[in-house]
């Protein structure tokens, strides 16, 4: 990555750079999670003195995190109830750190959805890790149910905020940078994530075949991601509805964090299709698990919207497996051009291809493994955000 001259300007000053990484309160260690605590180490690694900043961390992410890395401020009694999955006491005690410490620091990096209201007032240089555009992209699905005003009345201000106190964004992929612009009206920057290619490359079949109770015969399809109209697990359900009686062993694994609305919609819809013993809902596991899941399956499906779950289907490459996404996932343009996996709308056809001829699809599973390994590394990531770091100083100066 380049930024001019600039860079060669600001080398001298890695050393002397203080960061600090802002993520929302959540109830699982998922991938959002995952690029924090990689991003902490790497920054800490290269010297880059780098704390986090949440009001609560689940319990198997804080054990990945140094003691001394990890800040905490203390939320009020919330006397209000959440304003669309915003708590407001939430904002105002990150609002309220931030500017009472923020010379402490030289960069304030946000990442998820709804830290960037935390920048509010907050004059110094910002950094946003614009996963996705979570208002808009809940706006615009039907299956959301929302109070419009509300959520239009948060669109327009979040606009104003990013607007306002945002120096820079980091986007994943050409999908989001093209649709972070049309949003918020300026230009960021593309780091893709890292992946632990040796992590993931190194599950057991026959641990998960032992946890989960699994039959090694079946023709195993995997669908990794929290449970949400927009991970779309309806249509991996479909997708078996479709295909029991051409593939008789064909069995379905959802892994995944279980919502109070959309997983028991996915769940009454594999009663009503009859499908209980040809779908195996796990919740959501730790990553030896999914990488021992990833091993044992025929292919990752992943007929996600465009929202999210952009590590499953790398790290399903590094255990060898063919993975296969949906046109409006926002890597597919990468799994595309390098020809590295299957992106498809047509799921039933493209399975029962694999499953009458696997070993056509070797080789793209082979070049899959060796493109993660070659170019996705949580070294490469950190390395970039310390450029973009650079140049939100130097852009303040």
């Amino acid at each position: 990555m380049s930024f001019g001259n600039q860079i060669i300007y600001l080398r001298a000053i890695p050393s002397l750079m203080r960061v600090i990484i802002v993520h929302p309160a959540v109830p699982i260690y998922g991938g959002a999670e995952i690029v924090i605590t990689k991003l902490l180490y790497w920054l800490n690694k290269n010297g880059i003195d780098t704390k986090l900043l949440m009001t609560s961390v689940p319990p198997d992410m804080k054990k990945d995190i140094a003691e001394d890395h990890l800040v905490i401020p203390v939320k009020q009694r919330n006397p209000f109830p959440p304003v669309w999955s915003i708590d407001l006491t939430e904002i105002v005690a990150l609002n309220r750190w931030l500017i009472k410490n923020k010379d402490r620091y030289d960069v304030i990096n946000l990442h998820n959805y709804p830290v960037q209201f935390s920048a509010t007032g907050v004059r110094k240089p910002v950094v946003w890790t614009c996963n996705e555009p979570v208002l808009h992209l809940f706006y615009a699905n039907p299956e959301i149910k929302k109070n419009k005003f509300v959520m239009r009345t948060l669109m327009h201000l979040e606009k104003f905020v990013v607007r306002a106190f945002v120096d820079e964004a980091v986007v994943a992929d050409e999908y989001n940078f093209k649709r972070f612009q049309d949003i918020y009206g300026f230009t960021p920057c593309i780091v893709p994530y890292g992946i632990d290619y040796d992590f993931f490359s190194a599950g057991r079949p026959e641990h998960a075949i032992d946890k989960f109770k699994l039959n090694p015969d079946d023709f195993i399809l995997l669908h990794v991601g929290m449970f949400s109209p927009l991970k779309n697990q309806k249509r991996s359900v479909e997708v078996v509805k479709n295909l029991v009686n051409k593939i008789p062993n064909i069995r379905l694994i959802l892994v995944g964090h279980r919502d109070d609305k959309y997983y028991p919609t996915v769940k009454n819809l594999v009663s009503k299709l009859g499908l209980e013993d040809k779908i195996t809902f796990l919740p959501h596991t730790n990553r030896e698990d999914v990488r021992s899941l990833y091993k044992l399956c025929k292919i990752l499906i992943h007929p996600v919207r465009p929202q999210g779950g952009w590590l499953a289907p790398f790290e399903a490459m590094c255990a060898g497996k063919l993975v296969m996404v949906s046109p409006e996932f926002t890597a597919a343009d990468i799994i595309r051009k390098e020809n590295i996996g299957i992106v498809t709308e047509k799921f039933e056809e493209k399975i029962l291809e694999v499953y009458e001829n696997s070993s056509k699809f070797l080789d793209m599973q082979m070049r899959a493994s060796e493109y993660v390994r070659k170019n996705l590394n949580w070294k490469r990531y950190s390395e970039h955000m310390i450029e973009i770091y650079k140049k939100a100083m130097e852009a303040e100066k």
